[in-house]
């Protein structure tokens, strides 16, 4: 039956891919575009099997799991559902597959719960139909990027296809049930309205419809929407000024929004941009070791994974409807923070502390875990930080540390990127077109390098949220250089070998 309704969809998809005036595209034939979604549905399956068996987790099953829940709750008490769905209120179902899920803090996890609860009305419990959905929606951003851009690579076509289509880490990881392939729908279906921000007319449908996805966004990953503003603003003015004086207008709008995100903190502490990007980071450095993480209103602590049962003793009350809680056993040795100063960590080596603590998450370390430069909330610190950032998100993984199939492709992309690098530098295109779209394009992957950089530490995580950027980083280099030289210079070099 699960083989049955999903064949289901994808005909209807495919019904769609070839009546839907969106996919009308004389560059691409309704023939390209279906064997396109075939190949993420392949793609998007391969992702499934290899968490399902390799890592044995991943975010998409508690995705999947409390979308099911959802779904029953939405049936059984649509009050409470929506009480849910406004208020954030508890339900210990959910707290079961995400502890955090009553966090007032709004969780962008939530998000990818609440697609996959609209995805169950069809899916009928099976999780492959999800991931249809997902390829399907994450095929219309990744079309709408294309036709945003098609009109700067008229004689560069192909290569703009493999960018878009056929980047290995942008291929997997959005073809799966997870945030990837609805931030590439949202980042594609914004482009495409905005015509990457050099739209000048914008009817009320285009609007709302810009509201929307920048709302999408915001809940779904807000550094990617962060590391778009820069570019579309200033293409924004570009749009109804000029290309002159491209780079100052970029750089003006540049620290007119850092000076903007920083007065924040004038206003209110508690939003200060970077302490909450070093308390992100000190998180992170914390979650790549793995271990137990539990959390009360004062502070927020680990414990060795493997000391998780020697360590912690479960407390059950008759009247706690919510969740277990738990204490640390006396004499326990563990890293605490204050839930106030997430930068600063202390190391308690014989516990003393009697108070209640929930569960956040529980953690196996992680294999690659790169050495990364702590931050201070100052802006010395991240300007210092910022280059070996961009190089760790740019580099890793290198091909002699790879410990595994999916990690040696990755590391591939890698050296076939860098290598494209070197070939747009040697064969410089120096009448360079396009300088507003080009810009766009190399502020949002430094945008996003840098703050994945300075934020992630695991080299598996950092392939993984770089993934938005890699179309991007593609298409700058396409936009530097000069492919009839660099053919010229091909078939000069296969003649002069052939003649030997």
């Amino acid at each position: 039956m699960h083989f049955l309704v999903s064949l289901f969809y994808i005909l209807v998809f495919f019904f769609l891919i070839y009546k839907m005036k969106f996919f009308v595209n004389y560059e691409l034939s309704h023939k390209t575009i279906a064997s396109f979604f075939i190949l993420k549905i392949i793609a998007g399956i391969t992702l499934w099997w290899v968490f399902t068996n390799y890592y044995t987790s991943g975010d998409f099953i508690s995705y999947f799991d409390t979308g099911n829940v959802l779904y029953d709750i939405f049936w059984k008490d649509p009050n409470q559902f929506f009480k849910i769905l406004v208020n954030e209120e508890f339900v210990p179902e959910l707290a079961d597959l995400n502890p955090r899920f009553e966090k007032i803090i709004y969780n962008d996890s939530r998000t990818m719960m609440f697609v996959n609860f609209i995805y169950r009305f069809f899916s009928f419990g099976y999780f492959h139909v999800h991931t249809i959905f997902m390829c399907f929606l994450s095929l219309l951003g990744s079309i709408a990027l294309f036709k945003t851009f098609i009109p700067y690579f008229k004689d560069k076509k192909n290569l703009l296809v493999i960018a878009i289509f056929f980047a290995p880490s942008v291929l997997f990881w959005t073809s799966g049930v997870m945030k990837e392939g609805v931030l590439f729908f949202g980042i594609g279906m914004l482009l495409y309205i905005t015509k990457c921000g050099l739209e000048k007319n914008y009817t009320w449908i285009k609007i709302v419809a810009v509201v929307f996805f920048i709302s999408l966004l915001l809940l779904i990953k807000f550094y990617v929407l962060i590391a778009l503003l820069p570019g579309l603003i200033l293409n924004i003015f570009v749009s109804r000024s000029s290309e002159k004086k491209i780079l100052f207008k970029y750089f003006s709008i540049l620290i007119l929004l850092l000076i903007f995100a920083e007065s924040f903190k004038l206003i209110n502490p508690d939003f200060n941009l970077l302490k909450i990007i070093a308390d992100k980071q000190a998180k992170s450095i914390s979650f790549a070791k793995g271990g137990v993480f539990l959390y009360n209103k004062k502070h927020f602590v680990c414990i060795d994974f493997d000391k998780k049962e020697t360590q912690l003793v479960q407390i059950s009350f008759k009247n706690d409807t919510r969740h277990n809680q738990y204490r640390i056993k006396k004499g326990s040795s563990y890293l605490q923070w204050n839930q106030n100063n997430m930068s600063d960590t202390t190391y308690i080596e014989q516990s003393v502390d009697t108070s209640l603590f929930s569960i956040d998450y529980m953690i196996k370390p992680a294999n690659l875990v790169l050495q990364i430069k702590r931050l201070n909330p100052t802006d010395f610190s991240f300007l210092t930080a910022a280059p070996s950032a961009i190089f760790n998100v740019f580099a890793f993984p290198f091909i002699f540390q790879v410990k595994s199939v999916f990690q040696v492709i990755s590391a591939l992309e890698n050296l076939f990127i860098i290598l494209l690098l070197i070939c747009a530098f040697i064969f410089l295109d120096k009448k360079i077109e396009h300088k507003a779209v080009l810009l766009f394009c190399t502020s949002f992957v430094l945008i996003l390098f840098v703050l994945v950089g300075f934020t992630t530490p695991v080299i598996g995580s950092i392939v993984r949220y770089k993934t938005p950027a890699m179309p991007f980083l593609l298409m700058v280099i396409l936009l530097l250089i000069d492919t009839k030289k660099l053919l010229n210079k091909f078939t000069s070099l296969s003649k002069l070998v052939f003649k030997n």
